[in-house]
């Protein structure tokens, strides 16, 4: 006897002719090794040539175009689900791009400390090149604004 997986699936395609030739050898050896396959096949054979001999009716007036609408109808469905799926994914990729960004910054940036820009140093460079010009009152102003921001 061979090593065979018997099942009703393998009964099934041994009814119709689906098998290999070892397969449909090591079918036959377990139905001849055992009367439940034996009646199982009969069962399966039964239930065969039953549906075989139903008579075939035509579908009933409209039914083809039902079908049709209700498949259009369903793929609009599926069209908007996935849609709304989608937008829902991108929001999410988005906020997380987003939060992302913010705690890099957070983490990345470096802190400055909070201090006066410095007026002084501005100031007293503006006076050194205005004081250059020989302008009387450029000069008088340079000076007036060096006194005022360096003490």
């Amino acid at each position: 006897m061979s090593d065979i997986n018997m099942n009703e699936d393998m009964l099934s395609a041994y009814v119709d002719g689906e098998l290999n030739s070892n397969d449909r050898r090591a079918v036959e050896e377990q139905l001849a090794a055992s009367s439940e396959w034996r009646e199982v096949l009969f069962e399966i054979t039964a239930v065969r040539n039953s549906l075989r001999n139903l008579p075939e009716r035509d579908a009933p007036p409209g039914f083809w175009e039902s079908l049709d609408e209700t498949a259009a109808v369903v793929d609009i469905e599926t069209q908007r689900s996935l849609k709304k799926r989608r937008t829902r994914w991108v929001t999410a990729v988005g906020g997380a791009a987003v939060a992302a960004a913010l705690i890099i910054g957070i983490v990345v940036v470096p802190r400055t400390e909070n201090s006066p820009p410095p007026v002084g140093i501005f100031s007293n460079r503006h006076a050194a090149q205005a004081s250059k010009g020989g302008s009387p009152i450029v000069n008088l102003a340079s000076v007036a604004t060096q006194n005022r921001f360096s003490r």
